[in-house]
C-alpha cells in the first residue's frame, strides 16, 4: 500500500484512485491509477524486492507486479493459516 501511495501523483486536479484489499483468486490486489510524479527520483524498487524475498519463505506463488499506461497493480499471494 505504501508503494501505491508513493507511485501516485497527489494533486487536486488529478486525484489518485486506489483500491486496497481486493482479495480474489488467492491474491490480495492493490491497484492505483498510474500518475507518475513529475519530479520522481529514480526508483530503487527495494521495497518490492523485499516483499518478493519475504514471500519466497512462505509460498511458491509469486508476488505479481503489473504496470500499464493506466494503472499500477501489485498482487500479493494470500497465505494459508496452518
Amino acid at each position: 500500500m505504501e508503494n501505491a501511495v508513493k507511485k501516485a501523483q497527489r494533486s487536486i486536479g488529478r486525484p489518485s484512485t486506489n483500491c486496497f484489499g481486493n482479495a480474489n483468486e488467492n491474491y490480495l490486489t492493490i491497484k492505483n491509477n498510474l500518475q507518475l510524479r513529475s519530479n520522481e527520483e529514480e526508483a530503487t524498487k527495494t521495497g518490492l524486492q523485499n516483499i518478493r524475498a519475504r514471500y519466497k519463505h512462505f509460498t511458491n506463488n509469486e508476488v505479481e507486479i503489473i504496470e500499464n499506461e493506466k494503472s499500477y497493480i501489485v498482487k500479493i499471494p494470500l497465505l494459508e493459516n496452518k
